[in-house]
């Protein structure tokens, strides 16, 4: 089972401009643009800085709005390998230790532990 993922602002933007990206939305991405019923649209492709829905076109940077965002619903390798260019060296690390860490039972609290408090509890268990 898989948890959908979103992402918005410049790391959006970020993936949808990445080398290779696909324009034909193999990966099943939905978009959402803040409307107010709360309605994700199904992306048909992604052509030249915009996002195609069925009814319209939205450029990239309507995901700089604090309420527009990408929508992942499945995961596929190829899109891993994608938005795994997306996180900087630090984020990659902390994932990999939390990771670890809820594979030994330890609680992992957002902003409570710090990534060297989180290494030190897998060096001395």
């Amino acid at each position: 089972m898989f948890d959908e993922i979103s992402l918005s602002g410049e790391k959006a933007i970020k993936l949808l401009l990445s080398d290779g990206f696909p324009s034909d939305n193999r990966f099943g991405l939905r978009f959402y643009d803040g409307n107010e019923a709360g309605e994700d649209e199904a992306i048909t492709s992604f052509d030249d800085g915009y996002i195609c829905t069925p009814t319209r076109r939205y450029p990239f940077s309507w995901l700089r709005k604090p309420d527009a965002e990408l929508i992942i619903t499945e995961k596929s390798a190829e899109l891993e390998t994608f938005l795994a260019s997306l996180s900087t060296p630090f984020e990659n690390r902390m994932n990999s230790i939390n990771v670890r860490l809820q594979a030994i039972g330890f609680p992992i609290v957002v902003n409570t532990t710090t990534l060297e408090d989180r290494e030190f509890v897998l060096r001395h268990p």
